[in-house]
């Protein structure tokens, strides 16, 4: 989502992996790039860069996964993390993840080892957005390393200073004039009936009578703003950071001492995460998730400032995440990934606009063809288990396919049928 990118110094990037079609398309119209939907683990860094980050996905190791199950994928992400180092042998190094990540051997063995090789300078550190002027609380690990023959500003592989602590921001303050413009979102309930409540709303009333029955002591002061990142347990007053954002489907909303509750905003989540305002963001009526999720899963401002811009050198940090255009396109204007099937010409329209329609479209079809012509795993598969009971290994080709058909087939704006046919 480019949220590392937005808090660097002046650089160019030359390596983007991300899956997800939609996020690609968005990162491409608000950067003028032309990425690739790709898996990490297909991935090939290019050689001697300044910096390489990663953060890989660990679902398993998140505060919403009760069970803290490291899965093979999450095993296989950090051995291709450590191939990356040691073959195309990065300059300096940034890996971010959960604090969790750093108690499990079988994920942080692999990269370690691969800076231990590569003659690296390494350390791991766990900040708090929060602890660094953030207006949001995010503790994230964070493995930084050091080739031994560069030099950043403090000698020959040696790693950057860590960076003495500051107040945490105020959420309120921090976009308090962004409130007033937000839209209402008052709960709704989950049932039915004249005396139906939220069960969040519930919840919230539950920590008020609580701050009222304590006298002050615990719970939430009415006479306060108070934001809730999903959920009342994560809900808080204003006078502090604001608890982490998630990527996941909850609201968050913003409840006024006079009653009236607004829904937080992708601006305001944005500024909450230490993020300029110059950073691109969907905006469209179906594009909220979208940037709920480029936030949630991202790194907050503060962290990147702190402790990953100061391994591209002693410069200052300027921010270069630009505005996008008056007349950018939103997610849905880009490539409707969400739902949409292609919608042939009127037959009123003009010749010159069908004919042209149709070149799009057969560019398009063709561009999926040769995406799985290149996918030579999934395209061999023999004729003859049709019509046979199938095995688990023909069985995870076929899915496989199945599956990159689809995502391919989205990110081109042509439905799977169409690309089937």
């Amino acid at each position: 989502g480019s949220t590392v990118e937005a808090m660097l110094r002046p650089h160019q990037t030359s390596h983007y992996s991300e899956l997800d079609p939609s996020i690609v398309a968005f990162r491409n119209a608000s950067f003028s790039s032309s990425f690739e939907p790709q898996n990490v683990h297909d991935a090939v860094v290019p050689n001697n860069v300044a910096l390489y980050h990663s953060s890989p996905v660990c679902k398993s190791l998140s505060d919403a996964n009760p069970k803290r199950v490291v899965e093979q994928t999450d095993i296989e992400s950090s051995e291709k993390i450590a191939s990356n180092i040691t073959e195309a042998r990065p300059k300096t190094v940034t890996v971010e993840n959960v604090p969790a990540f750093a108690e499990r051997p079988e994920l942080l063995g692999p990269i370690t080892k691969a800076l231990d090789d590569g003659e690296y300078t390494w350390d791991i550190q766990f900040p708090d957005a929060a602890d660094y002027g953030g207006a949001m609380n995010r503790k994230r690990m964070i493995i930084r390393a050091i080739r031994s023959d560069v030099d950043v500003g403090r000698g020959k592989g040696v790693l950057p200073a860590v960076p003495d602590k500051k107040p945490p921001a105020d959420w309120f303050e921090t976009i308090k004039d962004l409130i007033r413009g937000a839209p209402a979102l008052p709960f709704r309930s989950e049932s039915k009936g004249k005396d139906a409540k939220s069960k969040e709303w519930i919840g919230i009333q539950k920590r008020v009578d609580l701050f009222k029955k304590t006298k002050g002591k615990q719970g939430l002061d009415p006479s306060k703003p108070i934001i809730t990142m999903g959920g009342w347990k994560a809900s808080r007053n204003s006078g502090g950071p604001a608890p982490t954002l998630a990527a996941t489907k909850q609201v968050p909303r913003i409840i006024m001492p006079d009653g009236e509750i607004k829904r937080v905003t992708p601006r305001m989540m944005a500024r909450m995460m230490g993020l300029p305002d110059t950073f691109p963001l969907p905006d469209g009526p179906r594009d909220y998730q979208l940037a709920k999720t480029i936030l949630g899963n991202g790194i907050h401002g503060k962290t990147t400032e702190n402790f990953i811009n100061p391994l591209l050198g002693s410069a200052p940090h300027t921010p270069t995440a630009k505005p996008a255009p008056v007349n950018a396109p939103t997610l849905s204007e880009v490539s409707d990934v969400a739902d949409a099937k292609p919608v042939a010409p009127a037959d009123t329209a003009p010749k010159s606009a069908k004919e042209s329609a149709n070149e799009k479209r057969k560019a398009a079809l063709q561009k999926v063809k040769d995406a799985l012509d290149s996918q030579k795993g999934y395209t061999t598969l023999p004729m003859g288990v049709w019509g046979v009971p199938l095995g688990d290994k023909e069985l995870a080709v076929i899915r496989a396919a199945a599956e990159y058909l689809y995502e391919t087939a989205k990110f081109y704006g042509i439905s799977a049928k169409e690309a089937i046919s």
